[in-house]
């Protein structure tokens, strides 16, 4: 059986690497959160799935996918300064972001669970 840290350390190096070569190449306009989305969902749902034998990613995503759509719905009728560019591209990121707050959520709990 594979252990289950080697996929957030995975990720982590990925991570990290991104950003050190963002750091140098900074010439471009991806951000580094434009390129952590997807591997850092698949590499929690793989997590998930050694950790604790099945994993609840996609059903996650698809929650966030819902609540993404009904922020867009809310944001571009409420508000003109909002256009659906800006709105999907700060998404993404924030899907980034969400991704890494559940694999720390993750790590402590399997950590916590032993």
């Amino acid at each position: 059986m594979t252990n289950w840290w080697w996929w957030p350390i995975g990720v982590l190096l990925f991570d990290v690497g991104c950003f050190i070569i963002n750091k140098f190449l900074n010439k471009n306009r991806l951000n580094i959160l434009d390129i952590i989305v997807i591997p850092n969902w698949i590499g929690l749902h793989y997590t998930m799935g050694y950790a604790f034998g099945l994993s609840y990613i996609w059903w996650l995503l698809l929650a966030w996918l819902i609540v993404g759509l009904l922020l867009a719905g809310w944001l571009m009728s409420n508000t003109k300064r909002w256009r659906w560019q800006k709105f999907w591209r700060n998404y993404w990121r924030l899907s980034g972001l969400v991704a890494v707050l559940l694999f720390i959520f993750l790590i402590i709990i399997k950590l916590i669970m032993g």
